[in-house]
């Protein structure tokens, strides 16, 4: 047997380098922002030893495809099993019933091997919500799974009837890999991160080496100094990044070029008497390499539990004190899951029964998390907490979206300038004269209900809304344009228009890219907000348009509201007496934004008027009551908080100038 294909012990110490940074990652230490390419890390390694083995078996003659999925099912399923059916009782007693139908998706996702899929659909990797997530570390086991399902038998293939293009071949899937991982980086950077298409050419690497260490001259006997400079290069390109890259390092694309190509070159150079095999060799990186995979199966849980018992971010020595325990669980997990059913004698094993209980597995979990995202999953819930039931009313209400206003003449609204738009405007105007007109994106629709809400509202109210239809940033269904064309060619039609937008989304974190409110949600409630600058490129395209629209009719800008980006599930487990006040500098931050835009209105000569000033939030008064909850997310109002602030509105808001 080959070097390469001998055990190394160098390769645990590899692993417990790659495993370790994800967990104080995902711990919270900051000094290891980086260590999600500890996942890198593993792929290229899988991606080598695996396609060792595969070439190992076709060059011997002796390839099952049933034999590796055996190998597949003993090295990952029951530590697995294991470790999802520890992390029921998590939902059961910490979470709410969203979180708990959340948890319930990851669950079927992850027995299907396909986690990495939902939680690409469902949120980033960064954002603070995964933190929550007991299992959304399993994204990375289901693109390896995915990879495994065809890898083998596409090797196979090639070895069988094209063994000259092996080499050509793996590096053309490679490099097709690596490609759409570049593109998908501005196209679909969640993509990039989360599906196989992006990862691929990561597992590549690892099988180009092996390819290459398969070779008859591949493994030297005694390294030399380019082993010594590989290694070595190796580690630094793996660890730097651990230390430098951040949750704004666009990844992977380019940014995963480094600790790849220093996998392969530690794989490559470390061997037994370089430098790099003496440090990889020790101890005690190599004991916590041999419990890696299962040091990487219990830490989220472990963690996620932490934070969902914590207001704000667990504290760091409690975090540090959890990744022991992380470790702990592991070792009794390798020691009494995984060694057992890898070690079972070659003559004693039995694959009939060990894939009838791999498929039964993940049938019960897959079926389990089924089960839990139905009608009944809130019912379940509530059986298992009844002493929250009154609590999951008022969240129940709270997120409801407040009824579109519409009495079936002239108080409606619309995301269309259609023919049915028009009709409607034709008539009230007939009857009433010239319209409100509420226009934005769905703080707009918020205020169109609060105006909606008031006993002294105007006869003919009409609201041009759309969530996420802002001038700044127009969609294809944006009908900004096509209003402001109307206003042109029917005069007299409209008496005022009144526009509002989300504020976050004119903040920005380095004045180019557009906001987006995690810059504020994903902080820790006792988290300062940064110094988030207003972007004044939108800004600018957003005065634009308001002025070509005040050129046609009078129009009031009615600036940002104060959003509070509370997550609602803290008044859930803590009712009206939950202790929530505003992230520190989190008013600071909007005052200042609104203090820009009205000097910007100022300076274009548009009538701003500030709702900071008018609504006069104060928190948490204004977040519930023990009653009502005011908000149905961070930033929109709930049906209560339509009522209640739609008293706070001055009617100077809707009522025209008629000097």
């Amino acid at each position: 047997m080959s070097a390469s294909h001998a055990h190394r012990p160098e390769i645990d110490g590899l692993r417990a380098i790659a495993v370790l940074p994800v967990i104080l990652f995902h711990a919270g230490f900051d000094a290891f922002a980086g260590g999600y390419v500890g996942v890198d890390v593993f792929f290229v390694i899988s991606g080598y030893l695996i396609t060792a083995i595969l070439l190992r078996d076709l060059a011997e003659g002796r390839f099952s495809i049933l034999g590796f999925y055996e190998r597949r099912v003993r090295r990952l399923l029951p530590a697995l099993f294991v470790m999802l059916a520890a992390t029921l009782p998590i939902g059961w007693l910490l979470m709410t019933p969203q979180r708990f139908e959340d948890y319930f998706a990851s669950l079927s996702a992850t027995a299907l091997f396909i986690a990495n899929v939902h939680f690409y659909k469902e949120a980033g990797y960064f954002a603070a919500e995964t933190e929550l997530q007991p299992l959304v570390h399993m994204w990375s086991l289901a693109v390896e799974e995915q990879f495994y399902l065809l890898f083998p038998l596409a090797l196979a293939a090639v070895w069988r009837w094209w063994r000259g293009a092996l080499w050509a071949a793996l590096a053309l899937a490679a490099l097709a890999s690596f490609g759409w991982s570049l593109w998908a980086m501005s196209a679909d950077p969640d993509g990039a991160f989360f599906l196989i298409g992006g990862r691929a050419w990561e597992l590549l690497a690892g099988g180009l080496l092996a390819l290459w260490a398969a070779r008859p001259a591949g493994e030297a006997r005694q390294p030399g100094l380019w082993h010594e400079l590989a290694a070595g290069l190796g580690l630094a390109l793996i660890v730097v990044p651990m230390l430098t890259y951040g949750e704004t390092t666009p990844f992977p694309g380019a940014a995963a070029l480094p600790p790849v190509l220093g996998t392969v070159g530690v794989l490559w150079g470390a061997r037994q008497g370089t430098r790099a095999a003496a440090l990889l060799r020790a101890r005690p990186l190599v004991a916590v390499g041999l419990i890696s995979y299962s040091a990487y199966l219990w830490h989220q849980p472990v963690f996620a539990a932490a934070r969902l018992t914590h207001i704000a971010e667990p504290p760091l020595a409690l975090m540090l004190a959890l990744v022991l325990l992380s470790l702990a669980l592991a070792w009794l997990s390798w020691r009494f899951v995984e060694q057992p059913f890898r070690a079972v004698p070659a003559r004693s094993r039995r694959r009939a029964p060990l894939f009838a209980g791999a498929v039964a597995g993940i049938a019960v979990f897959a079926l389990a998390g089924a089960a839990g995202q139905s009608s009944r999953a809130d019912d379940l819930w509530l059986r298992m907490n009844p002493d929250l039931a009154p609590e999951v009313a008022r969240l129940a209400a709270a997120t409801s979206r407040p009824a579109p206003a519409d009495d079936g003449a002239c108080l409606f609204s619309s995301d269309d300038v259609d023919a049915e738009w028009e009709r409607r405007m034709a008539d009230c105007h007939a009857r009433l004269g010239p319209a409100i007109v509420v226009l934005g994106d769905s703080h707009a629709i918020d205020l169109m209900a609060a105006l909606a809400a008031r006993p002294d509202r105007p006869l003919f109210l009409t609201g041009l809304t759309e969530g996420g239809c802002r001038p700044h940033m127009p969609g294809s269904d944006c009908e900004f344009d096509l209003f402001l064309d109307y206003v042109r060619t029917h005069p007299g039609m409209v008496a005022r228009v009144i526009y509002e937008q989300a504020g976050f989304y004119l903040l920005s974190p380095d004045g180019k890219r557009q906001g987006e409110r995690a810059l504020i949600s994903d902080l820790s409630l006792d988290e300062a907000v940064p110094d988030i600058q207003p972007n004044a490129d939108e800004t600018a395209q957003l005065v634009a348009y308001l002025s070509a629209l005040a050129r046609q009719v009078d129009l009031v800008w009615f600036g940002p509201r104060l959003e509070p980006h509370v997550p609602l599930d803290l008044i859930l487990r803590y009712g009206c007496a939950a202790p929530v006040q505003l992230r520190p500098n989190l008013r600071a931050e909007f005052s200042a934004l609104d203090s820009y835009l009205a000097g910007q209105a100022a300076a274009a000569r548009l009538r701003y008027v500030s709702q900071i000033d008018m609504m006069d939030l104060t928190f948490p008064r204004d977040l519930q009551d023990c009653r009502e909850i005011f908000w149905r997310d961070g930033d929109h109002f709930s049906p209560a908080g339509v009522k209640r602030f739609s008293v706070r509105l001055d009617p100077s808001l809707w009522t025209p100038d008629r000097r």
